[in-house]
């Protein structure tokens, strides 16, 4: 196993790459959902905290300084009016519209800021394997 430092600032804290060996990587580059921007959606290990949505919405999260929005053709909701929170599994099929999660980030040195992520539907779980069997398919095509 080996333990990479991906922390945004250089500072030695570790990132989300620490400690992960090359099949959990694997796993999480097929199995993880992403939006349409190519944001990860949700990731299954307690490991990762903070990487995407939780599975099942937590209402504690409402205390803090974190609120959640859902547009969308099935549902439209804030939790600044209704109280909601969101996770993986409230989402998960949506097939078209935008979520929101807006909370306090501390990850940088000049925190905590307020910052929002934006998830738009609908998700896939890309395939990353056919993604390079076409690019190297291109590349040689242009070589050619």
């Amino acid at each position: 196993m080996t333990n990479l430092d991906f922390s945004p600032t250089g500072n030695g804290r570790k990132g989300i790459l620490s400690g992960l060996s090359g099949d959990d990587i694997h796993k999480f580059a097929t199995e993880l959902p992403h939006d349409q921007n190519g944001c990860i959606v949700f990731i299954p290990s307690k490991g990762l905290v903070g990487v995407g949505l939780s599975r099942k919405a937590k209402p504690a999260e409402l205390k803090k300084v974190t609120h959640y929005s859902i547009e969308s053709p099935e549902r439209t909701d804030t939790s600044q009016n209704y109280g909601i929170a969101l996770g993986w599994e409230d989402m998960k099929e949506i097939q078209e519209g935008v979520v929101r999660k807006t909370y306090e980030d501390d990850t940088l040195p000049d925190s905590p800021w307020e910052t929002t992520v934006e998830y738009k539907a609908p998700f896939f779980r890309p395939d990353r394997e056919e993604d390079y069997r076409v690019a190297w398919g291109t590349f040689e095509k242009e070589s050619a």
